[in-house]
């Protein structure tokens, strides 16, 4: 079962409110109903998840109540009183009355009668067997009158409370109504009732909520009534402990009585996936919702039937909880045809591949900060907030949590009770030994992997977490553990996450990961910088290592030798500058090896080395980098020795027939490299930048794998090589800053493939020759059909350089960089471009008029445009525009239209164009004022918004709008602007702006309330 986001009060102080250990009491005459309408009552508030407490025991008539029921009347939140025809026959019924109504009365428990087969007059007015029984007593208790009073008190008041009654009649049918008026109704519809009557008080008590659930269950019953009038099944799927059965169970509560049939059925995982135990869970399923005690199926194949023939013309609602194989789905809900029209069917799981037939899927988030203290506190404290010489030490377990509602809850009980000093004590355990019980809970997620995808998550959790998803494919699949598939399952079982291409995992289950590393023995991966100078002088230890990751920039000691005796290493990462001065041995297994800073002047690949197929050594102090004759390295695909600022030559990687990726970028004192560089047939990758030294660059090159080629920045490179060969796959060349290059080649065009060309010289001459071709480089380059981007950043085009049918040279392009350019107008057919999103014009300075754009176009920048007077009216046509960049154009405050179009911009599309479909907008133009329908203003660099919780729920979004004048020392400005909400949370965002060489700023921005959502 998932852990709990938990009980709390929705009061701001911090004394809690009432803790209910029952959700009802139930007092009733054992021999009047507990075999007939009692038990049925119980069976469907215990179904619906109602927390009551029955009395089963037979007990003497006259007795009193024990100390242990009255406790249960007492932490009960509802009392459901039965009154039947000899209720008032029995003492400790009367009793239980009594000490109800007094509970009432001090407590505010809710009371609620029903008069089952008898007239509510006769109990309110003591007739016909009440006022039988209450002569009895009198009679019986003449020396306790006192008793009998209150007794009659309690009679009276519990009568007089709004109820239900519930007459038999001779067909054994009962009517049912609210006291007011009567309906004719089954036995089954008047509980039904009856359960939905105290569901809605439970769930909707003023003085309990669930932490942080109330968002929670409105997003998960949004998607339950997408469908209303269908069947629809849905998915909560997260990492253990964040809450997802919890969520389950409150909408469960709320809306199982519109349902004929409900059935929460927990800890699926646990009955296995296995004949036997799919079998249990098809009866435990059958008997919740048909309300029949140990309901049988012959086999699964019989539980299926039966699922399909009791429940496809019923409308029901499923909460299958904690499912970790879609075998227990099949089986269990195979099919829409398997229930009626309205059904509901929810799984909750820690593994998304489980959720591949849902309908929709819901994602629950950590909590708060807010909402961590809150719950946390409840647990620790038994109130709101932590005592305040408990805070600071409240916030470093909060925050050793990661706010997980499991953690919070298990370190809130450990915690509960317990001096300063056993808390800084056990803080400083925590920080070493992971708490056991949230170990244990988060494990059974890795006890569900294969062997290949456990040691994927151990390389993870102790060496990869936060790092680039394809750098880590590169390195685990150098060890043959298929990374691509073995990710992808992790992922869907909530040990990983992505974020912007980078793989990451709380903090929790990476520490589980590294306590089960730990627990072996040996432990044969290092991370720990202590742990490794241990085992460095411990040779026992080194024969078993298999990976050492250390990041530390600290130097570090450790013998040389001691690598040659690590048979089983085959990862080495290390970092910081070395104090050995021994030779170094690289032991033979080792497939990967990443030594940042290595000292040494010399790298010599021997055979050593043959099973390599990561060398990756930036900024490195290799003078030479050597290959040792007749070593054929076929394993080596990538080398990175970028940064490495002493080498200064490149040597042949014939014999190195399956390289991919070479990375030499910011080698500065690198001159040349081996023409069997330029002629490799493998590589894919290949990046120069930054190597301003190199001098001596092959006549020629023919690499028909290569895809990306980087040469930015080398101001030295004398010429672009001739290509030889079909290169049709190079997608991406960057060449910016090349300032020796003053000719291509007429081979250029062998490039057909190109997407994405880069081109920033600072200088060059205008009657620049290229072979056949002639003309300016961008000539050049409508040779090439289908580049998506272009960049031809302060290249100075002319008028004359720009085609006038741009739209038909690049049909494809989607982002275009003419800035610097001294071009005075644009042609007219740039509308015409489909696809074009991005226009860079900045600092054209000629540039007079900005026609009409593309349709699709999301940005547009035009800064120190200082001869700019006309714009294109915006507000009308461009609705996925979202950024407009026009500082430091003076000439557009003398056109009177142009900002009149601006103006309509802004009012126009805020909300009704761009605004609406891309969700973000940001407007950077010349001005000093802020627009007077801006309702909240002040001057400063903070503003302060109230808003009703009314206007909150129908916001769409966000509008900002500031002035101020970037500083004119700055080449950027970065305007930054936090957001801090009244619920704790925060975000941070930043605009840059270019500074300005005259006037004032203004931006004006636009953040729709779903991206605020997801602050």
């Amino acid at each position: 079962m998932d852990g709990a986001l938990v009980a709390s009060s929705s009061s701001s102080t911090t004394k809690p409110a009432r803790r209910w250990t029952y959700d009802v009491f139930l007092s009733f005459r054992g021999e009047d109903t507990r075999n007939s309408f009692v038990d049925h009552l119980y069976a469907a508030l215990d179904q619906a998840g109602i927390y009551t407490f029955k009395d089963d025991k037979e007990l003497l008539r006259g007795k009193s109540i024990t100390p242990e029921l009255v406790k249960a009347i007492q932490e009960s939140m509802v009392a459901v009183i039965i009154f039947s025809k000899n209720y008032a026959n029995s003492s400790w019924c009367l009793d239980e009355l009594a000490k109800i109504i007094e509970c009432r009365n001090l407590l505010g428990q809710r009371v609620l009668p029903v008069f089952y087969d008898v007239d509510p007059s006769d109990v309110r007015k003591l007739k016909r067997s009440f006022l039988e029984a209450f002569q009895q007593h009198e009679v019986n208790l003449i020396h306790e009158m006192e008793k009998v009073e209150r007794w009659r008190e309690a009679l009276v008041t519990a009568s007089g409370l709004s109820g239900w009654d519930v007459p038999r009649t001779a067909s054994g049918l009962v009517l049912l109504a609210p006291l007011i008026r009567y309906v004719r109704l089954s036995e089954a519809e008047c509980i039904k009732q009856i359960v939905s009557n105290i569901l809605k008080h439970t769930m909707s008590c003023p003085t309990e909520i669930l932490i942080g659930i109330e968002s929670r269950v409105r997003h998960v019953k949004s998607l339950l009534g997408k469908r209303p009038d269908d069947f629809c099944i849905i998915g909560i799927w997260g990492m253990g402990g964040i809450g997802k059965t919890t969520i389950a169970r409150a909408v469960y509560r709320q809306i199982s009585c519109e349902f004929e049939g409900s059935c929460f059925l927990e800890d699926v995982r646990e009955n296995g996936c296995d004949k036997r135990g799919l079998k249990s869970l098809q009866e435990k399923f059958l008997s919740e919702i048909l309300m029949q005690e140990q309901f049988k199926v012959k086999d699964c194949d019989d539980g299926m039937c039966q699922i399909r023939r009791r429940m496809s013309r019923k409308k029901v609602l499923v909460v299958l909880d904690d499912v970790d194989n879609i075998k227990q789905l099949q089986f269990l809900a195979g099919s829409h045809e398997w229930f009626g029209l309205g059904s509901r069917v929810m799984i909750t799981t820690r593994d998304e591949h489980v959720l591949c037939y849902t309908q929709e899927k819901y994602v629950p988030e950590l909590l708060t900060e807010t909402e961590a203290m809150k719950l946390f506190s409840r647990y620790a404290f038994k109130a709101d907030v932590p005592p305040k010489e408990y805070e600071k030490l409240s916030g470093v377990v909060v925050s050793q949590t990661g706010h997980l509602p499991l953690a919070l809850k298990i370190l809130g009980s450990h915690f509960c009770g317990r001096n300063l000093d056993f808390w800084q004590s056990g803080l400083k355990v925590l920080a070493k030994i992971p708490h056991k019980e949230i170990n244990e809970i988060l494990k059974l997620s890795f006890d569900g992997l294969n062997k290949f995808e456990q040691k994927i998550f151990l390389y993870i959790a102790c060496f990869f977490k936060g790092k680039k998803r394809h750098n880590i494919t590169r390195v685990l699949d150098s060890f043959d553990l298929e990374p691509v598939s073995g990710i992808t399952v992790l992922i869907e079982k909530s040990l990983l996450t992505t974020s912007n291409g980078s793989l990451h995992m709380h903090d929790l289950i990476q520490e589980m990961g590294r306590c089960i590393v730990r627990e072996c023995k040996p432990n044969n991966m290092l991370w720990c910088p202590n742990e490794i100078k241990e085992v460095m002088t411990t040779i026992d230890r080194l024969k078993t290592v298999e990976a050492i990751v250390e990041t530390q920039d600290d130097e570090f000691c450790y013998s040389a030798i001691g690598f040659k005796i690590m048979k089983k290493l085959t990862l080495l990462q290390v970092g910081g500058r070395f104090t050995s001065s021994e030779p170094m041995h690289l032991p033979e297994q080792l497939k990967w090896l990443r030594w940042i800073f290595y000292p040494y002047k010399y790298l010599t690949i021997t055979t050593d080395m043959s099973k390599l197929v990561g060398l990756e050594m930036m900024y490195s102090w290799v003078d030479e980098l050597q290959i040792e004759k007749k070593v054929i390295l076929r394993n080596l695909k990538f080398m990175n020795l970028s940064h490495s600022h002493s080498i200064k030559s490149f040597p042949d990687v014939s014999t190195v027939p399956n390289l991919e990726r070479l990375n030499l970028s910011h080698c500065r004192m690198l001159e040349k490299i081996h023409q069997s560089v330029l002629f490799h047939e493998k590589i894919i990758h290949l990046d120069l930048s930054f190597c301003d030294g190199l001098k001596s660059f092959p006549d020629f090159i023919n690499m028909k794998s290569l895809q990306s080629l980087h040469l930015n920045s080398c101001s030295h490179l004398p010429f672009f090589p001739d290509v030889t060969g079909e290169m049709g796959r190079l997608l991406v060349l960057n060449m910016n800053d090349c300032d020796k290059i003053t000719k291509l080649p007429w081979s250029f065009r062998l490039f057909t493939g190109l997407t994405i060309l880069s081109m920033k010289i600072k200088t060059r001459s205008r009657s620049c020759a290229y072979g056949k071709l002639g003309g300016p480089l961008i000539k050049v380059c409508q040779l090439s059909s289908s580049l998506r981007i272009m960049n031809f950043r302060n290249d100075e085009l002319f008028q004359s350089d720009i085609p006038t049918n741009m739209h038909n040279v690049w049909p494809f392009l989607e982002e275009l960089d003419l800035s610097g350019s001294t071009f005075t107008c644009l042609p007219a057919s740039i509308f015409r471009f489909s696809s074009l999103k991005y226009l860079n014009l900045s600092d054209c300075t000629s540039l007079i008029e900005i026609p009409e754009l593309s349709s699709v176009i999301q940005v547009l920048r035009a800064d120190h445009c200082l001869s700019l007077k006309k714009i294109e009216d915006f507000s009308v046509k461009y609705k996925w525009l979202f950024k407009i960049s026009l500082y430091d154009c003076p000439g557009l405050l003398m056109d009177h239209e142009s900002q009149s179009h601006i103006a309509s911009f802004l009012k126009q599309s805020l909300v009704q164009t761009c605004a609406a479909v891309m969700h973000r907008l940001s407007i950077t133009v010349p001005g000093s004022r802020i627009p007077d329908w801006f309702t909240n203003q002040r001057l400063g660099n903070s503003i302060t918004i109230k808003l009703p919780q009314s206007h909150i729920t129908k916001m769409t979004g966000l509008v900002l709008c500031c002035h101020f004048l970037p500083p004119s020392n700055a080449s950027v400005t970065f305007l930054k602007i936090k957001f801090k909400l009244s619920d704790g949370k925060d975000f941070t965002g930043r605009v840059a702006a270019r500074a300005a060489k005259k006037g004032d700023v203004v931006w004006t921005g636009y953040l729709s309330i779903d991206i605020l959502g997801n602050v």
